[in-house]
């Protein structure tokens, strides 16, 4: 039997394959005991695995004698959110994130509103590798654990719309498409813009399973482009099933890529506070040119939303996030949040009082490519050095994989954290040269048959 994949992104697998109920039994009873608590909290995607694997997680909480919060399907962010509110010791959300519908997995959620950073993962690890479940908690028999069904979604919805930055503003009546690939954030998205006085228009009705790839990726959102023109309506908005990622489409049916989302963020915060920003190393290096207008640095952490956490925290930073559509405003919420980047965009169209294809306009402009390579030489990143060694004016960074950097250009190239892949993403200003350098890498490192 395969393993499952597990990381500081947490547990994931396919159901049925590298992923069991026995898997989930025992990374949960794990993070029990790394936890030593008495309150849980467990959400779900929409996925139809998310039934089996929640009886497991509970199962195992219950022997342990905790009681299980049990928050139903919700976003990702939601679940961050009121483990903190709630006062709650831990949560546990039942999700595969972006990975196609036959995966599932658990994300092991701090009780300070934020996934498990470095070196609390390191210790939860050890916990795993040792078997050190050793039962410190009552068991069942000694503590009469309560399963307490509990209803979030709007109690974390008005925690956004009342925050400082979206409390006050002038709505727009605006008609919204949205996309939540039939996932965890369908009913959350609709509410929050009939919050902000928008009127919504969901493409996922009476859906099972996913209608499209999981990942609001552009060429993912042909459908809510259709849509968008057909019914005349003024933007689209799209999730990946638990709703941390997010993606937006003009009113011509256009839509902006992933990266984008972190940008329009920046549109709106810097104006107002000038404060460190933290991006992934993957993402746009249009953050710097954006951060350069404010005088406001930019840092840069290994690919991981922990890792972009625990460097946000530690340079006070008032933005974050990843390029793969992924916001993370700490001031409402510190984690990716597709919800609060929907609050964003809403809010920007407010304060510019002009169409979306107004202020993507505004955006910097490079050309990024993304790819994914199973079968590469062990070897690879020996094989890219004595490529760019030859150039001088090469830097690299080692932080995570091996990112080259040169005038106007860069590529990183590392393993997945999530997926048992080697990804290759680079960016420059030309498209024919971004797609020469991806080209030409799996042309030197792929295992061709």
């Amino acid at each position: 039997m395969n393993e499952p994949i597990f990381t500081i992104s947490g547990l994931r697998g396919i159901v049925g394959e590298s992923l069991t109920p026995e898997h989930i039994l025992k990374y949960t009873k794990g993070f029990a005991n790394y936890i030593s608590g008495k309150n849980i909290a467990i959400g779900s995607d929409t996925r139809i695995s998310g039934k089996i694997l929640f009886h497991a997680v509970a199962s195992g909480l219950f022997y342990l004698g905790y009681n299980v919060f049990d928050f139903g399907v919700c976003p990702t962010p939601a679940i961050v959110m009121m483990t903190k509110k709630l006062h709650l010791d831990a949560g546990i959300q039942i999700t595969a994130s972006h990975n196609p519908q036959e995966w599932n997995g658990l994300k092991f959620i701090s009780p300070h509103g934020r996934f498990l950073l470095t070196s609390e993962f390191e210790k939860f690890r050890k916990f795993i590798i040792s078997q050190q479940n050793n039962e410190k908690h009552n068991r069942y028999y000694d503590f009469n654990p309560k399963l307490i069904n509990t209803d979030i979604n709007e109690l974390y919805l008005k925690n956004i719309k009342n925050s400082a930055y979206f409390k006050n503003i002038r709505t727009r009546k605006l008609k919204v498409g949205i996309d939540s690939c039939n996932g965890a954030a369908e009913s959350t998205a609709i509410r929050l813009v009939e919050m902000f006085g928008a009127t919504p228009i969901t493409i996922n009705k009476n859906k099972i399973g996913f209608p499209r790839p999981p990942e609001p990726r552009s060429e993912n959102l042909k459908r809510l482009s259709s849509i968008i023109k057909t019914l005349k309506l003024n933007l689209g908005i799209a999730f990946d099933p638990d709703g941390d990622r997010f993606a937006c489409v003009d009113e011509n049916g256009l839509p902006l890529s992933e990266e984008s989302s972190v940008l329009l963020a920046l549109l709106l915060i810097l104006p107002q506070e000038q404060r460190p920003v933290v991006v992934n190393n993957s993402t746009t290096m249009a953050v710097e040119d954006i951060c350069k207008k404010f005088a406001v640095p930019v840092y840069r952490s290994k690919v991981g939303e922990a890792n972009v956490v625990e460097k946000m925290q530690q340079v006070k930073a008032i933005i974050g996030g990843e390029g793969n559509g992924g916001v993370i405003l700490p001031r409402v919420n510190y984690t990716r949040d597709g919800l609060v980047a929907t609050a964003i965009v809403l809010t920007l169209l407010a304060r510019e009082k002009c169409p979306l294809s107004e202020i993507r306009k505004k955006l910097p402009t490079y050309f990024m490519e993304k790819t994914v390579i199973t079968n590469y030489k062990h070897n690879w990143q020996q094989i890219i050095r004595k490529i760019y060694n030859k150039d001088k004016s090469i830097k690299y960074d080692v932080q995570d994989g091996l990112k080259i950097i040169g005038e106007g250009f860069w590529m990183l190239i590392r393993p997945s954290n999530t997926e048992p892949v080697l990804r290759i993403i680079a960016e420059s200003k030309e498209k024919s040269f971004t797609n020469r350098l991806i080209r030409d890498t799996i042309d030197q490192i792929k295992i061709h048959s």
